[in-house]
């Protein structure tokens, strides 16, 4: 069903949508009005069976969005539930909360916001009990501004959370929190991460044993200097040659996508430094099942080459990020699987090791190795033992920019990439 405007709740009553396999799509925004006190507006969605429940706005001709707004006025209480399934999520362009009012995401219930999620009122609170991601979070006014999540929750925020005022968060349960920016924490606000919660943040926190910040705390609960979020993650690409084709296959696959539209097949031969489009392939949108995804590249020039290959993936609002550089040569070459070992991954402060878990794969050959980024690359260095390897590493680490990149070890017909990601 598609619905060319508004949906607006009516004020001071309770409503329930239940979309039971179907599709709802809404050109326009999800309204609930203000409610009292004594007779709050109460609106219950429940997905299951596949539905889907869209609020997209309108897309002009240039492209620009009107609309897409989850508005949630004063005394107002939302409440959503689900099957867990992976489309059993409202979705939604952006989020505004009045006072006084609540939303609670039920166990197998879910909540997307691709924008910002700010709220300034007193008193509101987002519960947590399934899934909830956004693109990030400010949270700014009076106390009782609260985020809390329990049970097995899982909450995504893609960018920075921004707690100021006298605003209360509290992670616990089991849930799982990743935080792609920072965590910021101003004037009485608190973080709290209680019981057996995880929260894993790319940037940077408040250290929780600093007495003097008291800003975040922890309660059993544990915070993570470990970044888990990719716009798409990545659960492997690979490109192998076909020398009677003269084609390369190129095979990816994705644990989780992310508002994702497509991706973009890019190519460079013999250096990273003139990559062009050769392919596009559609994404699967939002996602938590693993995806499988295949490409052959059968304009290969003639004769004997090394062709660079990257995955860029575009977001449906043009943003893209760019997968690891792989490389593959019209020789054959034995690639092996796991003989080696870099670590820490992410690489934090420019420490890096390397360490041989296969010596049935390595006789003490001379060694080739390289660093790919998709910004750059470092020139092949011929090594004579592991411990210059280890040298060569720690070396050029600092002049890779943050991000992901590969490190690729060529040994007699054999070679290896470890794909890492640089967090600081």
């Amino acid at each position: 069903m598609n619905i060319s405007g508004n949906l607006t709740q009516t004020a001071e009553v309770t409503a329930n949508i239940v979309v039971n396999g179907g599709e709802l799509k809404v050109q326009g925004n999800l309204l609930l009005p203000s409610g009292r006190s004594s007779a709050k507006t109460i609106m219950n969605v429940d997905i299951r069976n596949g539905g889907s429940f869209e609020v997209t706005g309108v897309t002009d001709a240039f492209g620009t969005i009107t609309g897409g707004k989850l508005d949630v006025k004063n005394d107002a209480t939302l409440n959503l539930t689900g099957d867990a399934d992976a489309q059993s999520s409202l979705l939604v362009k952006s989020f505004e909360f009045g006072q006084r009012s609540t939303i609670n995401i039920a166990d197998g219930g879910g909540l997307i916001v691709e924008g910002l999620t700010d709220y300034t009122g007193n008193n509101s609170s987002i519960n947590v009990n399934g899934f909830f991601r956004t693109g990030g979070v400010l949270i700014r006014g009076g106390a009782g501004n609260q985020l809390n999540t329990f049970g097995n929750a899982e909450v995504v925020i893609d960018n920075d959370l921004d707690v100021r005022g006298n605003s209360e968060i509290t992670f616990g349960g089991n849930s799982l929190v990743d935080i792609g920016g920072d965590v910021r924490v101003e004037g009485g606000s608190v973080v709290t991460a209680t019981n057996t919660a995880q929260i894993f943040v790319c940037g940077s926190y408040p250290d929780p044993s600093d007495s003097k910040s008291g800003a975040v705390e922890l309660i059993d609960g544990q915070f993570n200097s470990s970044c888990r979020i990719l716009p798409v993650d990545f659960a492997g690409f690979d490109a192998k040659f076909d020398g009677q084709t003269n084609a390369v296959n190129l095979t990816w696959s994705t644990a989780k996508e992310w508002n994702n539209s497509h991706f973009e097949i890019e190519r460079s031969i013999g250096g990273i430094a003139d990559f062009k489009k050769i392919g596009e392939v559609a994404g699967k949108g939002w996602s938590d099942d693993l995806s499988n995804y295949a490409h052959v590249d059968n304009t290969l020039p003639n004769g004997k080459a090394i062709a660079y290959y990257r995955i860029r993936q575009v977001d449906f609002d043009g943003k893209s990020s760019i997968s690891k550089v792989i490389s593959i040569q019209t020789q054959v070459v034995n690639e092996t699987k796991s003989a080696w070992q870099a670590y820490p991954n992410p690489v934090r402060d420019n420490q890096i090791n390397i360490k041989l878990l296969d010596y049935s794969a390595f006789s003490g050959e001379n060694i080739q190795a390289r660093i790919v980024h998709a910004n750059m690359m470092v020139a092949s260095q011929e090594l004579g033992s592991v411990e210059e390897l280890n040298a060569f590493l720690q070396q050029q680490i600092s002049r890779i920019p943050k991000g992901v990149f590969v490190i690729e070890i060529k040994w007699a017909d054999k070679i290896e990439h470890l794909k890492m990601l640089k967090a600081l």
